[in-house]
C-alpha cells in the first residue's frame, strides 16, 4: 500500500513540474504549447494555462488587431474557449479605442470590429453612433460604414442555418433558438439600413461616405423598397466612384433577389434625363443587370449613336452593350445591329460604334476589317482611330493587316499623341513580338520629343512582349 501511495505521489509531482515546465515555456516566451501537449495539463492549471495563452496573444497583436482568418487559425489551435476570451478582450479595447480623442484611432477601430465580424449589439450600436455623427471625420464614418456593411452579410448566415435545418428535419429541437437570433438579426438589419439609407439620401454627405453605404447595402443584399429608392436615385450622383459603387450594389442585390426585370423597369426612364451623369448611370446598371430586353439594347444603341451624347455616356453604353452581349450570348446579333454605324457621317457615332465592337468581342473579320479600315483612314477623327486600336486591342486579332496598321499610327510622327498611346498599348495586348514592332515601340521610347505618355505606354507594351517571348521560350 505505501508503494503504491509512493507512486501516487511522485505522479502527482510529475504532473505539476511538467505543467510548471509549460506554462514556464510560455511565460518565457519559448513558444506556445501545441494541442498535444496542451491536453496533458491537469484541469486544476487550465484555467490558469488560457489566461497565459490570452496574453500571450493580447502582446501579439499590439501592434495590429487580428482579422477573421486569424481568429479561425487560433481557435483551430488553442480551442473555442480560449479564442472567446482573446475576442472578447479585443472588442473591449477597441470599443474604448472607437470613443477616442484621436480621430485616427477611432478609425482604425472601426475598422478592425468590421474585420473581426463580430456582430454582438455592443458593437453595432458604437459604428451606427460613429457614422451618424455629422461631427466626426468623413474617414472615420467611411470605415464605420463600410464595418457595417461586413457584419450585415455576415447576419445572412443566420437565414441558411434556419433553412438548412428545415431540410434536415433537425428544426424542432433547436427551434427557439435560431428563431429567435434571426428576429434579432431582423431587428438589427431594419436599424442599420435605416441609418445606411439616411446616409445615402442626405444631399451633403461626403462622396466617400456615400460610396462607403452604398457598399455596404450591397452586402446586406436587401431588396426593399427604400433600400433600391435610395440607390437609384444616387445613379445621378456627382461623383462617378459613387454611382459606380451603387450600380455594384444594384448589381448584387437584384442578382441575390432575381428583381433584375424589375430594377431595369424602374431605371430605364432615366437613360432619357437631361442629365448626363444620370444616363451615364443607368447605362452602367443596365450592363450590370444584364437584362437582354429589346427595349434596353434599343435604348443603349440610341445613347451610343447620339451625336450630342456626352463621351462617358457612350463608353458607358458600349460597355454595357458588352456586358449584356457576353452574358445572354448575342454577341453576334448586337454586331450586326451596330456595324453599318461604323461608316455614319458624324464621327462621335464612329467612335461610339468601335468602342462597342471592342467590348462585344465579335471578332468575326467583317468586324476587324472595319476596324482596321477606320484605324487606317488618316482623314479620320483622332478620336475614332483611337476607339479603333483600343477595340483591336481588346479583340486580340493579331493579323498582319492589324499588326499593321497598328504599327503605322505609332510611327506617325504627325499622329495625336492619344492615338499613338492607345497604339502601343494594343500591340502590348496582341503580344506579337516581331523586329518591326519592337523597332516602332522602341523608336518612341527613345525619341526625345515624344509626349511621356506614349513613351510609357510604348515601354510596359516592350516589357509585355519581353514577358511573353520568356514564357514561350520556357514551356
Amino acid at each position: 500500500m505505501r508503494k503504491f501511495k509512493e507512486r501516487v505521489k511522485e505522479n502527482i509531482e510529475e504532473a505539476k513540474r511538467r505543467e510548471a515546465n509549460l506554462l514556464n515555456k510560455l511565460m518565457e516566451g519559448k513558444g506556445i504549447p501545441d494541442e498535444k501537449l496542451v491536453r496533458l495539463i491537469a484541469p486544476s492549471q487550465v484555467h490558469k494555462y488560457k489566461e497565459e495563452v490570452v496574453k500571450r496573444l493580447l502582446e501579439e497583436f499590439k501592434e495590429g488587431i487580428p482579422d477573421k482568418k486569424t481568429i479561425e487559425e487560433i481557435k483551430e489551435r488553442f480551442g473555442e474557449e480560449v479564442t472567446k476570451e482573446l475576442v472578447n478582450k479585443v472588442i473591449e479595447t477597441l470599443l474604448v479605442k472607437i470613443n477616442s480623442e484621436d480621430w485616427e484611432e477611432r478609425m482604425e477601430a472601426c475598422a478592425a470590429l468590421g474585420d473581426l465580424g463580430v456582430k454582438s449589439k455592443k458593437v453595432i450600436n458604437a459604428l451606427v453612433e460613429r457614422l451618424n455623427d455629422k461631427r466626426e471625420y468623413t474617414r472615420v464614418r467611411k470605415e464605420a460604414a463600410e464595418a457595417l456593411g461586413k457584419l450585415g452579410a455576415a447576419r445572412k448566415e443566420t437565414k441558411s442555418t434556419t433553412d438548412k435545418l428545415k431540410k434536415e428535419g433537425k428544426f424542432r429541437k433547436v427551434i427557439k433558438t435560431v428563431i429567435k437570433a434571426l428576429v434579432k438579426s431582423v431587428e438589427e438589419n431594419e436599424k442599420l439600413i435605416k441609418v445606411l439609407v439616411k446616409r445615402l439620401k442626405d444631399e451633403n454627405e461626403k462622396w466617400d461616405v456615400k460610396k462607403a453605404v452604398a457598399e455596404a447595402l450591397g452586402k446586406l443584399e436587401v431588396a426593399n423598397k427604400k433600400v433600391i429608392n435610395a440607390l437609384v436615385g444616387r445613379l445621378k450622383d456627382e461623383d462617378e466612384d459613387v454611382r459606380e459603387a451603387v450600380v455594384e450594389a444594384l448589381g448584387k442585390t437584384a442578382k441575390k433577389n432575381n428583381i433584375e426585370n424589375e430594377i431595369v423597369e424602374r431605371i430605364l426612364p432615366g437613360i432619357n434625363s437631361t442629365e448626363w451623369k444620370e444616363r451615364h448611370g443607368v447605362c452602367l446598371a443596365l450592363g450590370e443587370l444584364g437584362v437582354p430586353s429589346e427595349e434596353v439594347i434599343n435604348a443603349l444603341v440610341e445613347r451610343l449613336n447620339d451625336e450630342s451624347e456626352h463621351p462617358s455616356v457612350r463608353k458607358a453604353a458600349a460597355e454595357a452593350l458588352g456586358k449584356i452581349a457576353k452574358k445572354n450570348k448575342m454577341e453576334e446579333e448586337i454586331v450586326e445591329r451596330i456595324l453599318p454605324d461604323i461608316n455614319s457621317t458624324d464621327w462621335k457615332e464612329r467612335a461610339g460604334v468601335c468602342l462597342a465592337l471592342g467590348e462585344l468581342g465579335g471578332a468575326s473579320e467583317k468586324v476587324i476589317d472595319a476596324l482596321v479600315e477606320r484605324l487606317n483612314d488618316e482623314s479620320e477623327h483622332p478620336s475614332v482611330r483611337k476607339a479603333a486600336a483600343k477595340a483591336l486591342g481588346k479583340l486580340g486579332v493579331a493579323n498582319k493587316e492589324v499588326v499593321n496598321a497598328l504599327v503605322e499610327r505609332l510611327k506617325d510622327k504627325n499622329e495625336e499623341w492619344y492615338v499613338k498611346e492607345t497604339a502601343a498599348k494594343a500591340l502590348g495586348k496582341l503580344g506579337v513580338a516581331n523586329r518591326k514592332i519592337i523597332n516602332a515601340l522602341m523608336e518612341r521610347l527613345k525619341d526625345k520629343y515624344e509626349d511621356y505618355d506614349v513613351k510609357e505606354a510604348s515601354e510596359t507594351a516592350l516589357e509585355q512582349l519581353a514577358e511573353k517571348t520568356l514564357k514561350l521560350e520556357k514551356e
